[in-house]
């Protein structure tokens, strides 16, 4: 495991969509800066981010195949921003196994 500095962003942010797992802004900053393959995406929910595959165009894995434990920073903002609160950057560290 090793540790990466996620820095959420005002584009992040500005980009994000409330109650959206894929399109949050701390999913957005964590497929922006872990390069994923073309067919993985992050899915984030209020204290883990999970890696899926796109098994088709419209279907996706129903297991992730990777799963992180985020911190209680990322968790607050992740439930501020859902809640229509005004959010601020942030940045945080995630153990990550780095396999891709």
């Amino acid at each position: 495991m090793k540790k990466l500095l996620v820095k959420v962003t005002r584009k992040h942010i500005n980009k994000g969509l409330r109650f959206n797992s894929q399109y949050c802004p701390v999913a957005l900053a964590l497929t922006e800066q872990i390069k994923l393959g073309d067919k993985q995406y992050f899915r984030v929910c209020s204290d883990i981010a999970d890696i899926y595959i796109k098994t088709g165009k419209i279907s996706y894995s129903i297991k992730p195949i990777e799963r992180y434990y985020l911190p209680i920073i990322a968790q607050l903002f992740i439930d501020d921003f859902d809640r229509g609160k005004f959010v601020m950057p942030i940045a945080f560290e995630l153990k990550v196994k780095g396999t891709w």
